[in-house]
Order: structure tokens, then C-alpha cells, then sequence
């Protein structure tokens, strides 16, 4: 469901078995005994009048991590910095005067031709943003298009890993980019089950109707892939094909003539500042689009000898691979808008459009071990985690109108772990920091791991907002020759955290569509919209995003004195202004979980092929209506809530995306077997639409259900050797994980007995 594409009830269900507990040490963290020792379902969310500060003061935890000797960030910077640039980011979302302002413009028209006699252009294709734009120029250099990638960085893979599916994978290698010992030598982290669960409060049952909250699934988003090794991999085979890559080099504009696109090109490496005032590594203002791949980023005085060393071969020429050439203008029939969110094109069409949603994600990689989180002395005993990981998981119920949601994966082969919290939200002043976010992800760590952060020694830590739209998703192309790609063109989930997963899904697709549009000459805005058509399968997923958030105000408030004396100190106001400022919502805080507990427990009756699909963020016709049924017969209660919650409009429209999807899903059915015999390029493209917007492109796969001795052994051996209690006294509250042992039902059954 999240790529990232996750959480923990309390009481705490215990991932490393009893007997390895025993009391926290003395932590050398400055760790307040509250943020261990919280009160369940109340994680120690940030008052909203703390939206806006800045990171000047950091608190001591947030200080503490950011601060770590090793933590990873990019050369000539500091984790301190990207967080300022993550803040500052966020703070301008969140203001409607700065959010709404048009977009640069960065691309212009022309009804000229400038092509004469047997001139042509310089490229077939130009792509802006490699670090996904490579998977596609890899697939149309080796169909024999000349192929350029612009980066405004290095062309480098980040060092924290990429979670997705085998079956998602294979897909690179049946389109000819890896061998199958290639794309092995990039996996990096592979585990035996996953986890769904959600909070019920109850802390002696973890039963609901009879069923385990706890779900259990195999091969679902149960690989780790080195995007450092699979970038470098695909970087090298495009440039032994004969692809050109221009290295640090930013693209400023475009000028979009009859018959070519003219590119200005700039150098990366002249002197700029960022919003701190403070030059950054390479010369270029820091952007959001950089926190997260620091790797990328080098010092003006190693960029030219590390791009030389990442670009030998027969294509390695610009000024990112010898550091001589000055590039001014570059021809193309087609310009491939990789360049993600942020895009100075897709604010340009966006226009000041404000994103529908947002998911805000905080999280770290680390490794535990035994003497404080020395992991380097020799006399440390490490913590290895188990070899599972959680694909949704909350441990606590809606707080400051905000349900937290976590997740978690092995990493570097199990030698470490990665944790995410997040949440889906919008862009409203009052919605938290990512200092305070992160401020909280510290604070309930200990509780979701079962580790002491006296035992956590961070490699990693990453924190990022990703908009959603509800209009505009996918984006169409606004001009000719130019086309969005991957997350430019918003075609991610809006439950997901980016666009690796939808990037390999749709290669297939965007291969064909952009070389038939080549071969053919089509390349109008109007043809090139084929290529990001309406999908069906993509809105319905709008109102799941909705239903998992909450809007200002809208939770049932429950303010203790102890909570209004802590919102008069953090805001300054009196008492009544803080309680006025809470307001009065309606919703209960345990609405999210339960309407979750109601929607996976249906899945589960009906088996795999219902869970699976929805678990991969491809929601088809029949699953979903099934499910959408049986929440409705199994709790109605819950499920009218939402009406209200997420208001009438979008239910209506929701009703409407949903008929498009059994509409189209019939007519693929029915136009699938002319794909071979019609090979007109709008008939294919529109087959290629109702396929990938039905979701009808998922394979589903039967896998063996998660028994109650195989999560067992998967925990005792987990080469644990040490494990720290959670609740501050050593005791165990915790209740035996049970397995999620799926029946396959057949749907009338599972119906009528959910009835």
C-alpha cells in the first residue's frame, strides 16, 4: 500500500520474544522519562500553534540526532541544514499567499521551424532528472533513439534502500535493462513476511470480531534494492550504449518549436545561496529534492574527478563528465520531464496549484547494540531485529488531528533497520513541524522498536513531504514535445511516498507510447497525452488517503489540564485561548484505526486475491467492491462516519471514479484481443490506458499463508542477543503475536459471513 510504498498497538506486541527483555540502561540521551513512558494512544504530537517555528531551537532530542558523529548528509552541509531546507519548504507549502504564486516561466511556444535542408537535432530525446529518468532513457537508447541525460547533481542513487516486490522487479529485466545476475548483485535486503496492524486500545485482547488485528502476508514489498548500486549499474550500461550524460548541469528553459525543442543549459558550480544564506556543496541552492539523496551532492573541488569516475564510456561527454565543456543549448525532438515535485516545468502548468494532500514522512536507518549505541567498539553486542518488516502499523490512536503511522524494514542485509512515521495530511498553517514530527518520531521509537535510543546508533535520517493532487493526476503534458515522467507527472499513489515503484510499473508502458511517438512523429501535446491518460485505479485510491486523515478540527478532542497548561507554555496564550484553539471536533480519535481494523479484517476473509492487489497500490474493479461491501455489512457504523469526515463531494466523485474503473476494466476485456491486430498508435495507447487505469497489469501471484511456528522462528532466530525493556520498569505487557492464517473463501461465502 505504501512504498514505502509499518505500525505498532500497545499494548506492544513484542517483534524480539520475552525472555531477551530486561531493564533500559541510564540513557546517555538527554531523553525526558515522558517521551518513553507517553501514555498510550497518546503520542506527544506538537501543538498546532507551533506550526511554523523555525529550527533555531531545536529540541534536545532532534539536537541530539542531528548531531550524531557519522550520520550521512551531503559533503560541505549538515543534517541541521537539509532539515532547515525540509522546514523551509514546508513552512511555504503551508502559507496560501506563497503556495499560490504562478510558477517561473521556464517554457515558451513557437510556430516556427529553425531545422532546415538536413539539419537535425542533437538528440531524439532529452530527459531532465536522472536518478529516474535513467530507466527510461536506458529503455529508448537501446531501442536506437540517441538518448541525453541532464542532472543537475551527480547521476547517483541515495544510500537508503528502495522497497518493492520480486514480480515488480523482474519487470526490469524483461525489458532487457539488467541481467538477472545484474539485478541480484543490487539487492540488497530480502525478508520472509510482512505486517499490517492497527491500534485497538485494548490492552489485554488484540481481537476484534474474532479476528486477529495483526495480518501476516509474503512477497509483498519484501525486497531491499541499492539504488546506489541499480543507478550506478544502469548509468554505466546507458553510456556503454552510447547515451550521453551531462552531469551537473541545470536545466533553465526550453523554447518549443514545430519541429524541435531548443534547451538552455546551464553549468553547475558558480557560487549561489540557499535560503540560509550559506553557499551549498556544489554550488546550487539546496532544494528538497536533494535531502534525500546527499550522496549526489559533492564539493565543487571533488565534483569534477567523482564525475569522471562515475562516466567513462563511450557516451561520457558534458560538463558533468569532464568538467570543460560549457553546453549552452541542446536540440531535441523530445523533452522527458524527470525532474520530480519540484520541477520548474510542472510549476510553470501547475500554476500555483495547491496540493489536495500530503504525506509527511520522518524516519532514520540505525543499528542497535548493546553498550549505548557504540556500534564501532569491539566489546558491543548487536541487536539484530527479526526478519520481518511492517508494511502499515499504528501503535496509537488520532492526536492534534493527525492519525501517526508507521513502518519499518530490514536494511544492509538485516545488519541494520529503517523506520518511518508518518502521515497524511494537507497543507494547512496549523499542521506540525518536521523538527516536531521528528521530535516525536524519537520520542515513540523506543516504544514501536522495543529498543532503547541509549542503544540506537543512526546512520541515516530522512524526512520529506510528498503532494498529492487530486486534479492534474496524472499531469497532462501542457505543451508539445514536452512530457512529464514519474513523480513530475504525479502518477504515484497518493498513498505512497514516491515514484520508484510507479516508475517500474508504467517502463512498459512509457517505452512503448514515447518510441511509437517518435517513429510516427506524433508528438503534439494532444498525442502525447495518451501517455498520461485518466486512471481510474489512481482516483479511487483518493478517498483511502482521506479517510486515513484528519482534517483542522476535526477530531474529538479530550484536553486535560495537564494539556492546556502544556499549549499555554509552547504558544504563549492564555488558558481559554488554548482551549478555544482546540476547539470542539466530533470525530473519535480511534475512528482511523477502526475503520482500518474493518477494512483489512474484510480483506482477509476474502482472501489474497482482494489483499494483494490493495497492499501494491493497484485497486481493481472487483476487489474493490467486494471490500467496499463487506466493510459495510461488517461495521456501517464506521463506514458512515466517513461520509461525513471526508464530506459528500467526495464520495459523489468517488462514485464516479469508481464506475470509470468497472467501465473500463469491461472494455480492456473486451479490446485486449485487438492489441495484436490494431497497431494504430491512439488505439494502442488506449489500451495501454485501460490496462494500467484499471490496474488490470497486476499479476497476481498465490503465496502460502504466514503460520503462527513460521513468525516464531522467524523471531527466535533473529541472532538476538540482547533485548531492552520499552515501559521503563522491565515488565512485559505485551501479548503473543498471532499469524494471520488467510482462508481462501469463495466470495459468495465470505459475504454471508461477514454478514
Amino acid at each position: 500500500m505504501v512504498s514505502a510504498s509499518c505500525f505498532r498497538t500497545a499494548p506492544l506486541l513484542p517483534l524480539i520474544p520475552n525472555n531477551h527483555r530486561r531493564h533500559t540502561l541510564a540513557p546517555t540521551w538527554t531523553t525526558p522519562s515522558t517521551s518513553i513512558r507517553s501514555p498510550v494512544g497518546r503520542p506527544v504530537v506538537p501543538a498546532s500553534s507551533n506550526g511554523n517555528r523555525s529550527t533555531d531551537h531545536l529540541p534536545p532530542l532532534v539536537e541530539q540526532l542531528l548531531n550524531t558523529p557519522g550520520l550521512e548528509a551531503p559533503e560541505g552541509s549538515s543534517p541541521e541544514q537539509m532539515l532547515k531546507v525540509t522546514e523551509a519548504f514546508w513552512k511555504a507549502m503551508k502559507d496560501p499567499k506563497v503556495a499560490s504564486k504562478p510558477g517561473p516561466i521556464v517554457v515558451t511556444e513557437s510556430s516556427e521551424h529553425i531545422l532546415h535542408g538536413d539539419q537535425s537535432t542533437d538528440f531524439d530525446v532529452c530527459v531532465a532528472g536522472g536518478t529516474l529518468g535513467v530507466f527510461l532513457a536506458l529503455a529508448l537508447q537501446r531501442l536506437g533513439h540517441r538518448v541525453c541525460i541532464i542532472e543537475r547533481r551527480l547521476l547517483q542513487g541515495r544510500s537508503q534502500e528502495w522497497n518493492i516486490s520480486g514480480k515488480e522487479l523482474e519487470s526490469l529485466v524483461e525489458a532487457g535493462l539488467l541481467t538477472q545476475e545484474e539485478l541480484q548483485e543490487c539487492i540488497e535486503t530480502a525478508w520472509e513476511a510482512d505486517r499490517v496492524g492497527f491500534y485497538s486500545g485494548d490492552h489485554h485482547s488484540n481481537n476484534e470480531n474474532n479476528l486477529s488485528s495483526d495480518l501476516w502476508v509474503k512477497d509483498v514489498l519484501n525486497i531491499g534494492i541499492s539504488p546506489k548500486k541499480l543507478i550506478a549499474t544502469l548509468k554505466k550500461k546507458f553510456l556503454e550504449s552510447g547515451g550521453i550524460l551531462r552531469e551537473h548541469t541545470s536545466f533553465k528553459s526550453a523554447v518549443v518549436y514545430e519541429d524541435c525543442a531548443v534547451l538552455k543549459l546551464m553549468p553547475c558550480g558558480s557560487a549561489s545561496r540557499n535560503g540560509s544564506g550559506s553557499n551549498d556543496a556544489a554550488g546550487l541552492e539546496l532544494t528538497p529534492a536533494d535531502v534525500n539523496r546527499p550522496c549526489a551532492i559533492v564539493t565543487s573541488s571533488s565534483s569534477s574527478s567523482n564525475a569522471d569516475s562515475g562516466t567513462t564510456g563511450t557516451g561520457s561527454t558534458g560538463t558533468g563528465s569532464t568538467g570543460t565543456t560549457t553546453i549552452n543549448e541542446l536540440r531535441c525532438r523530445i523533452l522527458i520531464d524527470c525532474m520530480g515535485h519540484y520541477s520548474p516545468i510542472v510549476k510553470q502548468i501547475r500554476n500555483g496549484q495547491q496540493p489536495d494532500g500530503m504525506v509527511v514522512v520522518v524516519g532514520g536507518c540505525f543499528a542497535a547494540s548493546s553498550t549505548g549505541g557504540a556500534m564501532n567498539n569491539a566489546a558491543a553486542t548487536p541487536i539484530a531485529f527479526p526478519n520481518t518488516a511492517d508494511l502499515l502499523y499504528s501503535f496509537t490512536d488520532s492526536f492534534n488531528d493527525s492519525q501517526l503511522f508507521w513502518e519499518a524494514f530490514p536494511a544492509e542485509g538485516g545488519a541494520a533497520r529503517t523506520a518511518y512515521m508518518f502521515l497524511y495530511s494537507d497543507t494547512h498553517p496549523d499542521r506540525p513541524t518536521f523538527t516536531s514530527l521528528l521530535n516525536t518520531y524519537l520520542e515513540l521509537l523506543p516504544r514501536y522498536q522495543n529498543v532503547s535510543l541509549t542503544d540506537i546508533a543512526f546512520k541515516r535520517v530522512l524526512f520529506g513531504g510528498f503532494p498529492c493532487y487530486m486534479r492534474g493526476s496524472p499531469l497532462k503534458p501542457a505543451f508539445n514535445r514536452v512530457l512529464q515522467v514519474g513523480d513530475a507527472a504525479a502518477t504515484q499513489s497518493p498513498l505512497s511516498f514516491g515514484g520508484f515503484g510507479a516508475m517500474v510499473r508504467h517502463l512498459p508502458r512509457l517505452t512503448r507510447g514515447v518510441d511509437q511517438a517518435l517513429t510516427e512523429n506524433k508528438l503534439t501535446k494532444g498525442y502525447l497525452s495518451w501517455l498520461q491518460p485518466y486512471q481510474p485505479s489512481l482516483s479511487v485510491a483518493w478517498l483511502f488517503q482521506r479517510s486515513m486523515s484528519l482534517r483542522v478540527g476535526q477530531l474529538q478532542r479530550q484536553e486535560t489540564e495537564n494539556d492546556t497548561n502544556k499549549g499555554q507554555k509552547n504558544s504563549g496564550c492564555s488558558k481559554e485561548a488554548v482551549k478555544k484553539k482546540a476547539g470542539k471536533g466530533w470525530i473519535p480519535a480511534n475512528h482511523i484505526n477502526r475503520l482500518l481494523r474493518c477494512n483489512f479484517s474484510v480483506m482477509r476473509v476474502f482472501g489474497d486475491r482482494v489483499l494483494r492487489p490493495f497492499l501494491q497500490d493497484s485497486l481493481q474493479a472487483g476487489p474493490l467492491a467486494l471490500t467496499m461491501l463487506g466493510m459495510m455489512l461488517r461495521n456501517p457504523l464506521t463506514v458512515t462516519l466517513v461520509l461525513f469526515q471526508t464530506g459528500p463531494m467526495l464520495i459523489l466523485g468517488w462514485f464516479r471514479h469508481f464506475i470509470s474503473l468497472v467501465v473500463a476494466s469491461a472494455l480492456f476485456i473486451l479490446l485486449k484481443p485487438l492489441k495484436t491486430v490494431v497497431k494504430n498508435y491512439t488505439f494502442q495507447r488506449l489500451l495501454d490506458a485501460l490496462e494500467y487505469g484499471t490496474a488490470s497489469d497486476y499479476e497476481y501471484r498465490a503465496s502460502s499463508p504466514v503460520t503462527e511456528e513460521e513468525i516464531a522462528g522467524m523471531q527466535s532466530t533473529s541472532k538476538l542477543k540482547e533485548k531492552k525493556a520499552v515501559d521503563g520498569d522491565g515488565s512485559s505487557d505485551g501479548v503473543e503475536v498471532k499469524a494471520e492464517e488467510v482462508e481462501q473463501h469463495s466470495w459468495p461465502a465470505a459475504v454471508a459471513s461477514l454478514w
